[in-house]
């Protein structure tokens, strides 16, 4: 719990108010909002506008508040990341959010900052009061104003200890952001997607990680603006669809009884005492009762199949599992804990040879492409070898027509562990990068995975795969699902990161760690053609359990993939999901489930669930209709997937 000892806030807490905003078409709103902050009768220390990727919207907002500190989301899009990037950039004892289209009493923050004098308060909220566009509509019952952000009918209405305040208008220790990572940034918001619970996943972090309480403040109160889309059937039933997917992934992230302890009363007292209130007024005369009963019924139906809908994308496995934390916020000045700048080894005098692994002769264009990639990096290499897997007339073409490399044959078994094992021996270079045969690599490529180096706990860094796609791109396939061509999934971190193994053709580790672990096993990895993988996921994992140390993730170091006509197919799809699921399998048997499998429950749980609102949702909408089929692909990849675990895990 907070006390004293750890930091009291003064009597008079500095305030940081973060209002985030993505669009232009709420301008006035966040106009009033941003007015509405000044005229408190408790000024603020700062205000901080954060932009989320939009850029004229950002310059528009710097020459129309002077006054405040208007910053860019510096996280992918998205509420959360948004939030996080206002916490990351504030300076005051206490950060305090605001929606955009939400303007505040004149003694809102008064209210909001007045509990914190006591140590144990680690957060507040307030009441949120509709602002009707149009006509509230009478088929709308209070209780169900959550959908539209507001504070409903069953909340408290004097100051009560919650389990989270509403994200409209909530406040927090910084300390205690910080401490707990802030907001998870694949739960919430993007754009006008209406996915949310972000607040609910923090405040539970918080609360259990910092013994403290969160407070509802009736009293400290905004009104929220209800544009008229937001009064429609159509938007009632996406709203709770959205609803109860995002409570699958809060439930996913910190567990049932908590992420379900507040619905649980909701939906045993608040809804049954709404739908007697409804017939009463039925009987009183007012017809539209009726259709408030039916509102409740629909609405409960709707979020529940959504919540089930969420609750099916993530395994028996991933929901028991031990949630993975956010990133850790920290605040400006504070060293990063990212690879250091300097080391044993320095990243410009380390020799790095590029290595390109081949088995097949339809390949030869890729492959010289890929080779010529290499020749013409910014940062120069020690020696490109080409390593041929047995394949003798491949081997005499590359050693007569590739020039500048060395070319040499697999000296090990047939497949690509072996080849890159004939690799690790014959290298001269301290660091080995391996590239795909069917990959080009980005000039700067090299030079951007060589910054990180020259820390001598720097096992490995790996960059970015992006797609580039030989045919159309199948409108039905999820870019969750990048992962089957070979490519950087959606899901995957979008700033410099730890990761327990970068992709297998994007990476660079050093060589005399792989080579005295054991290098790559040959019972895993690709052979020919066959769909398997997992083996630099097991040798990152062995290296990393036998040195001190940790391979890293850089998303500016990018290659382009090929990816062929026939792997956009479902029966590539299929195929490629069900060798995943056997090589995790053996990878389990190999190094156990727990470090096997770390990565997979957070994309399970996170990821996957999110994938699926999102594609239903613009189907729902009439946006994209293919969407729930890309939804329906998620579902049958993890299914898939699944199943080849199974069966792999029943092998001897």
């Amino acid at each position: 719990m907070l006390t004293p000892t750890d930091g009291p806030v003064p009597l008079a807490p500095r305030l940081s108010v973060v209002i985030c905003t993505y669009t232009e078409e709420r301008w006035n709103l966040l106009c009033e909002g941003v007015t509405s902050v000044r005229n408190q009768t408790l000024a603020p220390h700062e205000v901080i506008v954060v932009v989320d990727h939009n850029d004229s919207l950002k310059t528009r907002a710097r020459k129309a508040f002077p006054d405040a500190r208007v910053v860019e989301n510096e996280h992918e899009e998205g509420l959360s990341g948004a939030r996080n990037t206002g916490v990351r950039h504030a300076t005051g004892d206490i950060v305090v959010f605001l929606d955009d289209d939400a303007r505040a009493e004149a003694t809102w923050l008064s209210r909001l900052a007045t509990p914190y004098l006591r140590p144990d308060v680690v957060g507040t909220g307030g009441e949120v009061v509709p602002r009707w566009q149009a006509q509230l509509p009478r088929w709308l019952p209070a209780e169900l104003n959550w959908i539209v952000g507001c504070s409903y009918l069953g909340l408290p209405d004097k100051p009560t200890e919650v389990r989270n305040p509403l994200g409209a208008n909530m406040s927090f220790r910084r300390e205690a952001l910080e401490r707990t990572g802030g907001f998870t940034e694949a739960i919430g918001r993007i754009g006008k997607v209406p996915f949310g619970c972000e607040e609910t996943e923090l405040a539970i972090r918080v609360r259990r990680e910092t013994g403290g309480v969160v407070l509802y403040l009736p009293s400290a109160r905004v009104e929220h603006f209800v544009p008229s889309t937001r009064t429609t059937w159509r938007y009632f039933a996406a709203r709770c669809w959205s609803e109860g997917l995002s409570k699958a992934l809060v439930v996913a992230s910190v567990g049932t009884k908590d992420a379900l302890s507040s619905e649980r009363k909701y939906v045993a007292r608040t809804l049954p005492r709404g739908i007697l209130r409804c017939i009463v007024e039925v009987a009183h005369g007012d017809g539209y009762g009726l259709l408030r009963v039916l509102a409740v019924a629909a609405g409960l139906g709707v979020t529940t199949v959504g919540y089930a809908t969420g609750r099916l994308a993530s395994s028996p496995r991933a929901r028991s599992a031990r949630r993975a934390h956010p990133r850790p916020l920290r605040s400006r000045g504070r060293q990063a804990a990212a690879p250091a700048a300097a080391g044993t080894i320095q990243p410009r005098t380390a020799t790095i040879s590029a290595v390109v692994c081949t088995h097949d002769a339809d390949r030869w264009e890729a492959l010289r492409r890929a080779v010529e990639s290499l020749q013409q990096q910014t940062r120069e290499v020690a020696e490109v070898l080409v390593v041929v897997d047995h394949n003798p007339p491949l081997f005499e073409r590359a050693r007569h027509e590739l020039s500048g490399g060395a070319v040499v044959e697999n000296r090990h078994a047939r497949g690509l562990s072996g080849a890159r094992n004939t690799a690790l021996e014959l290298a001269r270079g301290e660091f080995v990068a391996f590239l795909d045969d069917d990959a080009t690599a980005a000039q700067d490529w090299i030079e951007r995975l060589a910054q990180h180096l020259g820390d001598e706990r720097v096992l490995g860094v790996g960059g970015r795969v992006v797609p580039r796609w030989l045919g159309a791109r199948p409108p039905w396939f999820p870019d969750e699902f990048l992962w089957v061509v070979g490519c950087t999934y959606k899901g995957a971190p979008t700033t410099t990161s730890r990761v327990r193994n970068p992709f297998g053709g994007c990476f660079c580790i050093r060589r005399d760690v792989a080579w005295r672990v054991g290098g790559f096993r040959a019972e895993l990895g690709r052979i020919g053609s066959n769909a398997m993988g997992c083996e630099e996921t097991e040798l990152c994992i062995r290296a990393a359990t036998e040195f001190e140390g940790d391979f890293w993730y850089e998303p500016a170091a990018v290659i382009a993939h090929d990816v062929e006509r026939n792997r956009a197919s479902w029966t590539y799809f299929r195929a490629r999901c069900f060798s995943e699921g056997m090589s995790k399998a053996q990878l389990s048997k190999l190094v156990g489930r727990t470090p096997a499998l770390s990565t997979e429950r957070t994309y399970i749980r996170t990821a996957l669930p999110a994938a699926v609102g999102r594609g239903v949702f613009s189907s729902l909408t009439g946006k994209d209709r293919w969407g729930v089929v890309r939804a329906a692909a998620v579902i049958a990849g993890l299914g898939v997937t699944a199943g080849g675990y199974v069966w792999g895990s029943t092998r001897a």
